[in-house]
């Protein structure tokens, strides 16, 4: 175990590493350009990972693979690793990172865009004291014979251009801290998720914040602005930055739990899944791949719903239009369990759809994009 000095220097190391290193080919040794580095074997294969992510040099290699490290592996181990197990024992090059950034901002702005009429009536039931206690399709009811059908679609622009920015930096950033936080906590694939989802998380909830603090106000005050390039400004000035992110904190109880159980989840049942094909001679075509996409994305919704959902009514009592200006302990200190449930049913429709195909459609933008199913 690596002491606390000697974390930061090993994973600013391994960060630098990262950059030029990709796995090339698959065959019977591990080695680092022509020299030989450690014979694989089913009991030492985490030792081959962490000893070439540890390497100080890396050999240039002439033509097209110039400054890449090719891990090469006796096919009778890969018997013994899973698909997203030996995948983290690569490094992404800028390339693949980038392909990841794309995927994540693709699915996210599809998943946000059509699930903004259910997110909208999912707030207003939080916020709006004659809709709460309604069903979905009754609160829906309320929403369009007071506003009209566009006022299912309040905030739509703003959602649309915070979910795909976040979500383009959740999903790339989290492709990429993979890797490093695998080497940290030496091969725990579980923590390793967990913390590459936090870590990703921290940066896109910063970015999304003005955005869904923006969105909030267009659902519960319709008339506050014109959308997203009205509405941000506006609530700056009104807000100042300083108050605006003061919430912070608030909106990484909902965002945080929510990434880590979502992202860790899905990876972790994908992974299993594809175990239980080969143990049992399933051939992985197509189909069998939008299986098990859908099914392990159904369950990471549900997972991640629950872990976010306090935090989520937290944050929609904080940001609605007649909000006082407490803090999120006092804004808190005031919410029961009632209010800290309030609108779990619709949530739950909100999120295991948006979730759901979100992740069925990243990884079908990965595949778009020259990558892999997740956890194949």
């Amino acid at each position: 175990m690596l002491g606390r000095r000697g974390l930061i220097p090993h994973m600013l190391q391994t960060v630098l590493l990262l950059s030029s290193m990709t796995i090339t080919q698959v065959s019977s040794f591990v080695h680092l350009g022509n020299s030989l580095v450690l014979p694989p074997s089913p009991s030492n294969i985490d030792s081959n990972i962490h000893a070439v992510l540890r390497q100080k040099s890396i050999r240039a290699c002439s033509g097209r693979h110039r400054n890449q490290v090719q891990m090469h592996v006796d096919p009778s181990v890969l018997s013994s690793l899973d698909g997203s197990a030996f995948h983290l024992a690569s490094t992404l090059s800028a390339d693949s990172a980038a392909r990841y950034f794309v995927a994540g901002g693709i699915c996210c702005s599809i998943s946000h865009g059509w699930t903004v009429p259910i997110d909208v009536v999912k707030t207003r039931i939080q916020t709006d004291a004659p809709l709460k206690g309604l069903s979905p399709v009754e609160a829906a009811k309320k929403i369009i014979e007071k506003d009209g059908p566009g006022g299912l679609f309040l905030g739509f622009g703003t959602t649309l251009v915070g979910y795909t920015t976040a979500g383009s930096l959740k999903y790339g950033l989290y492709e990429v801290f993979k890797p490093i936080t695998f080497d940290a906590v030496h091969g725990q694939k579980l923590l390793s998720f967990l913390l590459a989802g936090c870590a990703a998380e921290i940066i896109a909830s910063a970015v999304l914040l003005p955005l869904e603090a923006t969105r909030i106000r267009l659902v519960t005050d319709p008339s506050f602005a014109n959308e997203v390039f009205d509405a941000v400004p506006k609530l700056i000035r009104e807000k100042g930055l300083n108050k605006l992110y003061s919430g912070l904190p608030t909106m990484y109880t909902k965002m945080l739990p929510g990434t880590m159980a979502q992202l860790a989840s899905y990876e972790i049942f994908a992974m299993q899944a594809y175990q239980l094909c080969n143990a049992y001679g399933v051939q992985t075509d197509s189909t069998s791949r939008f299986v098990i996409s859908t099914a392990c994305a159904l369950l990471a919704s549900v997972v991640s719903t629950l872990c976010s959902h306090p935090g989520d009514c937290l944050l929609s009592e904080m940001n609605k239009a007649d909000a006082k200006d407490s803090t999120a302990l006092e804004v808190l200190q005031g919410m029961g369990v009632a209010e800290l449930t309030a609108g779990l049913g619709t949530r739950l429709l909100h999120v295991v759809a948006l979730v759901t195909t979100q992740l069925v459609f990243y990884d079908y933008a990965k595949v778009l994009v020259g990558l892999s199913f997740t956890g194949s």
